[in-house]
């Protein structure tokens, strides 16, 4: 009997010595399942907070740079339209017909300039005049007008937004006073820019229904928004938080930043861009609880997940302190489910492989051949990067010092051709197997095909940095290649040259043969040039009939004449335009910068090959060398003029 109660005494403290392990074990499991869940919650936070500032600089950023090349036209065409106005008060010669005239061939010259105002000394009445239809009327000089009487106000004054009683539109004006020959004040010329073109521009990017773009002055008043504000709102915007965070976070950062926003119970991501030296910020906001949406849903699936495994572990000592036969139970009931989740993965697109302690593929699992053409005996005796092409080296040299040091990794991404000959994208993630003495025995993991995912991130990246029709580098690309150029060249100390160029008589091809054939007049054009070119020289599409060349390894200006006579040569020569049956005749002005000699940065750099140009254009089919003195170098066919 003192046996029996002896071994009753043990199973009782075995009991209790099981229950409580079993309750710490189960504890440690479910803070451990939480604090991970909580980690990986908060690290997918943290990435849509990054990703959404990352685009929200990206939006601010292509909208500074197209409302700055704007603003910037518009300024040159203002200067030259100024300069103009001073030589014909100096000599006495400014007559309403002939100033009728010049705004008009002006506004044809350059549409962006919209409405032209001119006013000024001499002249008996205010003009403006609107592009759509080229018709002086009378004008109002503003309160903008008489600031510029001032002499020491220079270049662009942007004013703020005005209200017309008569069309009821919200406008600004960009103005420039224009001198005497003895430099005293003699006029003003500007131009009125309706902000529903700026509303109706922002509204093309999407920044989410909560989101907006706005353009503010250098007060950080709101010039243009997308969406609008109501009169209420618009009365308001310059007050609240909202407003005061962002006047702080200028303070630190005066050209760009992003910072957090609180208004209304709302919270906003903000994103400001100065658009270049002019007194306007570009302004991108992205609402968090947009971005976030799907965060918030993660959030909900890891919460219920965590939930569910705290109810199984609970479930599952609860059988196990019942009985012993409970736990059998269990063990039946996790064979069942190991079943379930098997017939899951067979199931499933993604596969299964095991490499031995060589690295070498010893098993591969799944439909292979008939999902993807793949046949295990592809992978089957080989290490990773025998079957792996394509990988850039910076990728699988960490990739073979991770795997070589027995550490799991995730989403490592190789190409393989499968039996068809074609090239498989796919992403593995693997864990190191270890036997019950510690030593490393493989790798197990799984894998999946993201071929389309990747072609389709490769499509997106081509659209965003290459002209459609002609396949070069956009303005984008251009500029950061610029941006490197100038980089290495302030290490190294080579020079660089930009060669800035349009077509001559290229309109009229548009006009008389239609739009078909003045695209595939651009491409022929640029391939024509690309031939021109080396591999390390860079020719790229801005726009319209604009084109621009990076010269790399500049050691002579000869060099870069050498490059402009080339092409002009090769675009004098005749195409035969598709649909059009004569021979096609145009002719290129260029413009030439070097770096550093002529600029120090990549705007004034673009300034001063455009301002080469645009002298190149006065004799056409020519280049132009840009120098600071008052005569530029001109040459036509490789001659100087």
């Amino acid at each position: 009997m003192n046996a029996k109660l002896e071994d009753n005494t043990k199973y009782l403290v075995g009991h209790r010595t099981f229950a409580l392990g079993l309750a710490f074990v189960i504890l440690f499991a479910n803070l451990l399942v939480y604090g991970m869940t909580y980690r990986v919650l908060a690290s997918g936070r943290y990435q849509y907070e990054m990703r959404a500032a990352v685009t929200s600089q990206n939006v601010a950023k292509l909208l500074e740079q197209n409302t700055s090349n704007i603003i910037e036209k518009i300024d040159v065409a203002l200067y030259v339209v100024a300069d103009e106005l001073g030589r014909h008060v100096a000599s006495g010669r400014l007559k309403a017909n002939r100033l009728e005239r010049y705004l008009r061939g002006a506004l044809h010259t350059v549409p962006e300039l919209g409405r032209l105002c001119i006013t000024g000394k001499g002249i008996d009445k205010a003009y403006h005049c609107d592009a759509i239809n080229g018709t002086l009327v009378r004008a109002t000089i503003g309160g903008e007008f008489l600031d510029l009487r001032d002499p020491s106000v220079r270049g662009l004054i942007i004013t703020a937004p005005i209200s017309s009683k008569a069309s009821e539109k919200w406008t600004i004006q960009i103005l420039r006073r224009y001198n005497s020959p003895g430099g005293s004040y003699a006029g003003v010329v500007g131009v009125v820019m309706d902000l529903n073109n700026f509303s109706t521009y922002f509204s093309l990017v999407n920044v989410g229904e909560k989101g907006h773009i706005a353009l503010l002055d250098g007060s950080q008043g709101v010039i243009a928004r997308y969406p609008e504000f109501s009169d209420e709102e618009r009365q308001s915007s310059r007050r609240g938080e909202f407003m005061q965070v962002f006047q702080r976070t200028l303070q630190k950062n005066p050209y760009k930043g992003t910072y957090l926003a609180h208004a209304g119970g709302a919270t906003t991501l903000v994103s400001y861009q100065k658009v270049w030296n002019w007194p306007l910020f570009v302004q991108v906001g992205l609402s968090e609880e947009e971005y976030l949406a799907d965060w918030h849903d993660e959030v909900k699936l890891g919460v219920l997940l965590a939930v569910v495994f705290t109810l199984l572990t609970f479930v599952i000592g609860y059988l196990a302190h019942r009985h012993c036969m409970v736990r059998r139970k269990v063990l039946d009931m996790l064979a069942q489910r190991e079943s379930l989740y098997r017939s899951f993965a067979e199931m499933s697109n993604d596969w299964f492989w095991e490499q031995d302690e060589n690295l070498i593929f010893t098993k591969m699992s799944g439909d292979l051949l008939d999902t993807y053409c793949a046949a295990p005996e592809q992978f089957v005796g080989k290490t990773r990067w025998e079957v792996a092409v394509d990988v850039p080296e910076d990728k699988m040299v960490p990739h073979k010092a991770l795997v070589m040091a027995h550490q799991p990794f995730k989403d490592f991404e190789y190409s393989f051709y499968n039996l068809q000959g074609e090239k498989r994208t796919i992403s593995v993630s693997g864990i190191p197997v270890f036997d019950d003495q510690g030593r490393f025995s493989g790798y197990r993991g799984t894998g999946k095909d993201v071929t389309e995912r990747r072609l389709y991130e490769e499509s997106i990246q081509r659209m965003a940095q290459y002209d459609s029709l002609t396949g070069l580098p956009n303005r984008v690309l251009f500029n950061n290649r610029i941006e490197m150029a100038m980089s290495l060249s302030r290490r190294d100390g080579h020079k660089f040259a930009l060669l800035y160029f349009d077509l001559d008589k290229f309109k009229p091809v548009n006009d008389n043969y239609g739009h078909d054939a003045g695209d595939n007049l651009l491409q022929q054009v640029a391939q024509r040039v690309s031939l021109e070119l080396r591999d390390a020289d860079t020719v790229a599409r801005l726009g319209g009939d604009e084109f621009a060349i990076l010269q790399m390894g500049v050691t002579r200006r000869e060099d870069t004449e050498e490059v402009a006579s080339r092409i002009i040569a090769t675009l004098s020569a005749p195409f035969a335009v598709a649909g059009v049956e004569e021979e096609v005749r145009i002719g290129v002005s260029i413009g030439i910068a070097l770096f550093p000699e002529d600029a120090n940065s990549r705007q004034r750099l673009l300034k001063v090959a455009d301002t080469a140009m645009y002298e190149a254009k006065k004799v056409r089919n020519c280049y132009r060398m840009y120098t600071s003195s008052e005569h530029l170098g001109a040459h036509k066919n490789g001659e100087r003029t």
